[in-house]
């Protein structure tokens, strides 16, 4: 017997299992069902409430069992929709429905099941949990209308109609018990309105409040909403608002657009819930006494820093007058999400503030200020900032990000008029960062960060990002962004002692990167930069398009300025690009180049005082570090020679400039250290890629490749074997 066709035999047996496994899946995946339902609405209160400060619980609740459900962030019968970088930490899901859109750009961090058993099973238990929330009625509290303004402590409250948040923030108290539990039943519809707060106060849990709605909920502009949402219907979130619990909805659907969502997490006593959150000024005279008042509770300090520690919620905050000088921002809110915040505070003498005036097209796009979401109207802002500079950034799928750091006079408006490029082909690159303070530079690119997280829309290839902070010791990471994937990172700086700055102005501006031992700098469009670093040894690099870079290697120990003037590069005489290696020659010409074993080497004639610029993308440099690279050595026919520079740029490409050059010698390049294993002398080298051994092994798998097609093909021509007699 012979099978003439057997991948026809095998793609037929694949078809059967997997229509197996979908049948299977479904069968399993069927909704319970239930003897008796509570309808939405149908549990009498108890006890009227009054109206002021709230009315007040008489008795405790249990927990309301979520089951499998609880490690969901986002979960709908129908279906998930996203627009914008909608960012969920926890699980998504999707039962039976199976329509998910926006992802990217939104981002998630955590599972993704789609119309399997593990959705279907997590819908039921939502479906338990709705019903176990309606039809409590211990306790009582009866609440109507707008609940907004008041101050609430843990119970059962009861709506027979619909119940909204508005003019005024609601503040949840616990009571000093972090184990308290808040269950809001409201028959009809749940609204949150735009910018409006829930507080959590007094070692209230977010993973202890459940709002069962019988309808739909909508949360509103940049709202913040905390708990657990049970609607029976769907769940809309407008732009910008934030959810610390879950968007869990019965039958319908639920509608994002650039939120946040995160499932709380549940803590056995207060102290072990708190984030740090600190309040950092500049601009105030040592030993000036100031204060920041956040959720009712007041500190003063005569050191620049004040902290607080909160559990998760979020907290309005306002930063108390000093005589003589105005605070930007001094007032705002802060929302923790189980990681610390700092909130930096500017400090300017009065009449020594400016103006920012923004436009930004497409206006839908999000602008941040120092790290700060600032709101304006149609594409339009306009802020008063301290004098000095200040970092601008404007961001929008699918389109070019915009940063720059602006430098604000006293009495002077700065006019920014941003238009942000559409990208044809994009992914994402997002993250988290700590110290929330973080500057991350994406090959030259500033990456905004809000509160310690980033998503951007960048071309795809390769990304090498230097994360600097002041009091952090500065690191680099590479990564890459493919089309329409998202390239998640987590990010952590190690505190160390001191740090010192280092800044400056490069001329000329466009296009400058200015690098120190690979730690890239922000330039801004002017030319001037600046950087954390710590204390030490530092080869600085500047470079642009169309000039020659130039490196210089010096000891910083305090804050420190280094300007540059680059020079215009001339018409080049020659370029050879050989394993992307690239030798370009300015009066003098390139014979050739050789990627050898240990070096890189450039033969080449030139009349006096030439200069030849010879480039190598790190991504392609072996057995060196950039260190190593950033010290290594130059040989002119054997001779040691040291007219030269060796600089990066802040894509990572490392160039070396070699000046006065005269006749037709060869050039050696090589690398400092100490060699690796497996080669011998007093240095390691590093190559453009691998030498011609890499071609050679490449060329004998395409024949073997070859070989067995060919043998394939006499084979099928053969015909299968006669049969044994």
């Amino acid at each position: 017997m012979s099978i003439e066709h057997p991948r026809t035999w095998i793609a037929a047996m694949s078809l059967l299992v997997t229509f197996g496994m979908l049948f299977a899946a479904f069968a399993v995946a069927a909704p319970p069902t239930y003897g008796s339902s509570v309808a939405a609405g149908s549990s009498p209160a108890s006890s009227a409430g009054s109206s002021g400060q709230g009315p007040n619980a008489t008795c405790g609740q249990s927990t309301v069992p979520l089951g499998s459900a609880s490690s969901y962030a986002v979960l709908a019968a129908a279906g998930v929709s996203s627009t914008g970088p909608t960012a969920i930490t926890g699980d998504l899901g999707v039962g039976p429905g199976s329509s998910v859109t926006g992802f990217p750009p939104g981002t998630l961090t955590g599972t993704e099941n789609i119309a399997n058993t593990a959705a279907v099973a997590a819908e039921a238990n939502v479906t338990i949990a709705f019903n176990d929330a309606f039809a409590r009625s211990n306790c009582a509290v009866s609440v109507a209308g707008n609940i907004g303004g008041q101050t609430l402590t843990p119970g059962l409250y009861a709506s027979s109609s619909t119940l909204a948040i508005s003019s005024g923030d609601l503040t949840l108290s616990a009571g000093g018990n972090s184990s308290a539990i808040f269950v809001f039943q409201v028959a009809s519809a749940l609204t949150t309105t735009s910018g409006r707060l829930v507080i959590l106060t007094n070692g209230t849990q977010a993973s202890n409040i459940f709002w069962v709605i019988g309808t739909s909920a909508t949360l509103g502009t940049t709202s913040v909403m905390q708990g657990t949402l049970l609607a029976g219907a769907s769940i809309t979130m407008a732009t910008g608002a934030q959810l610390n619990g879950r968007a869990l909805a019965r039958v319908g659907a639920v509608t994002l657009e650039d939120n946040t969502i995160v499932v709380p997490t549940a803590h056995a006593s207060t102290n072990s819930t708190t984030s740090a959150v600190n309040f950092e000024e500049h601009g105030l005279p040592t030993a000036t006494n100031w204060s920041v008042t956040l959720a009712g509770s007041s500190q003063f300090s005569l050191a620049n820093s004040i902290s607080f520690t909160e559990p998760n919620g979020s907290y309005l905050y306002l930063v108390g007058s000093v005589s003589g000088f105005v605070a930007t921002p001094s007032s705002g809110t802060i929302v923790v999400l189980g990681a610390a915040l700092t909130q930096t505070i500017a400090f300017a003498p009065v009449g020594s503030t400016g103006r920012l005036s923004i436009s930004v097209v497409p206006a839908t796009a999000s602008v941040t200020l120092d790290g700060r979401t600032i709101n304006g109207t149609a594409g339009t802002y306009l802020e008063t900032v301290a004098a000095g500079p200040h970092y601008v950034n404007a961001t929008l799928s699918g389109h070019a990000s915009y940063s720059n750091l602006v430098s604000v006079a006293a009495g002077v408006t700065i006019s920014l008029s941003i238009t942000l490029a559409p990208i044809l082909n994009f992914g994402y690159l997002t993250g988290t960062v700590i110290p929330t303070t973080a500057t991350v530079i994406a090959s030259g690119f500033i990456v905004p960060v809000q509160n310690g997280a980033f998503n951007v829309s960048l071309a795809p290839g390769a990304y090498y990002l230097s994360v600097t902070a002041t009091g952090y010791q500065s690191e680099t990471v590479e990564t890459s962004v493919s089309v329409g994937h998202v390239s998640p990172l987590v990010l952590a700086l190690t505190a160390v002692s001191s740090t010192v700055t280092l800044s400056g102005r490069v001329t000329p501006s466009p296009g400058v990167s200015v690098v120190a031992d690979g730690f890239a700098a922000f330039v801004n469009a002017s030319g001037y930069y600046r950087i954390f670093v710590v204390p030490g040894a530092y080869t600085v690099s500047a470079s642009a398009p169309g000039y020659f870079p130039d490196a210089v290697n010096l000891t910083i120990a305090a804050n420190a300025t280094l300007n540059f003037r680059l020079t215009r590069e001339p018409v080049a005489t020659s370029t050879r690009t050989i394993d992307h290696v690239t030798a370009t020659g300015y009066n003098v010409t390139v014979t050739n180049v050789v990627n050898g074993n240990r070096n890189i080497t450039v033969t080449y004639t030139s009349l006096a005082n030439g200069t030849l610029l010879v480039a190598v993308p790190y991504a392609y440099v072996q057995n060196a570090t950039l260190a190593q690279l950033l010290a290594s050595h130059v040989d002119i026919s054997g001779v040691a020679y040291t007219n030269f520079t060796v600089s990066v740029s802040a894509n990572y490409t490392v160039t070396l400039t070699v000046r006065g050059l005269a006749g037709d010698p060869a050039l050696s390049w090589t690398s400092s250290g100490t060699s690796p294993a497996g080669t011998s002398g007093s240095s390691s080298t590093f190559l453009g890629l691998p030498g011609n051994e890499g071609y050679y092994l490449i060329a004998a798998i395409v024949v073997v490749i070859a070989v067995i097609a060919l043998a394939a093909v006499a084979m099928r021509r053969r015909g299968p074997p006669a049969p044994k007699s």
